[in-house]
């Protein structure tokens, strides 16, 4: 008698942990995107190449320049390594003027494969589902 109600009570325990666990949703999956900053992506792309990914930096969106860097004067001074390519949406092209030169919240899966532009940059944000201004040049939200 004593072993049907422990297989039960097992059985259950292992039910409980199973239903719990199918929710959750590890950090990078497609489902919730990993905080991590620039930093992270370009010395460690490893660690997180085709994860989904939130990171902030200033971008630009010029030809053949589209990219996300750590600063706007890694930009201005053509540090490229210091950024990402960022492959944009037609529907962000469109608004330029918006987004342009100013920094960014940028979530989207990484790949640090694509270096951009002639191999120029540390890797690629694509298929980007996240972008917003986080603050302009000067600093304002």
């Amino acid at each position: 008698m004593r072993i049907p109600t422990l297989c039960l009570a097992v059985s259950f325990v292992l039910l409980c942990g199973c239903v719990g666990q199918r929710g959750a949703r590890a950090p990078g999956s497609l489902g919730e995107p990993r905080v991590v900053s620039l930093i992270q992506l370009i010395a460690n792309p490893k660690d997180y190449h085709g994860q989904l990914v939130r990171v902030f930096g200033f971008v630009t969106l010029d030809f053949e320049g589209t990219a996300i860097y750590l600063h706007q004067d890694d930009y201005k001074y053509g540090l490229d390594k210091n950024g990402l390519w960022i492959d944009v949406t037609r529907e962000i092209g469109k608004r330029r003027a918006d987004y342009d030169q100013k920094y960014v919240l940028v979530e989207g899966i990484f790949d640090g494969n694509e270096r951009g532009h002639m191999g120029l940059f540390s890797g690629c944000i694509r298929n980007i589902s996240r972008f917003q201004v986080w603050s302009d040049k000067d600093g304002r939200h």
